[in-house]
């Protein structure tokens, strides 16, 4: 089976490291979809549907709760959510379980943990 998934992340250091990891582990994604802000990971995903979307939280534009929230809206797709964050702030942990992300991890990535949500 194909997999689509989504990186939103704003920091491009962060975005490419996710990107490559997802790229060596995974053969199986057929598409990896990059973006820099909230705004542009909504665009994406409602035109591509991604089956994983890997989001931070504080971009530019919109931030990943919004865009999450407006994804899960617009969309019928169901799909895999993980969100990245480097605050600890136990408002954003409740906003996104509130939205039903799978996963909430804090930055920088680990590459186990992520690689073990994935599988």
């Amino acid at each position: 089976m194909d997999y689509k998934i989504l990186i939103a992340e704003d920091e491009f250091i962060e975005r490419e490291y996710i990107e490559n990891l997802v790229e060596k582990k995974f053969p199986q994604i057929n598409k990896i979809m990059t973006a820099s802000n909230g705004q542009e990971a909504v665009d994406l995903f409602l035109k591509e549907e991604a089956d994983v979307v890997l989001i931070d939280i504080n971009m530019p534009i919109k931030n990943g709760l919004t865009a999450l929230k407006e994804m899960k809206d617009k969309s019928k797709k169901t799909f895999v959510s993980i969100v990245l964050t480097s605050y600890s702030d136990f408002s954003f942990a409740q906003r996104a379980i509130e939205l039903g992300v799978t996963r909430y991890l804090t930055k920088p990535t680990n590459a186990r943990e992520l690689i073990g949500i994935l599988e």
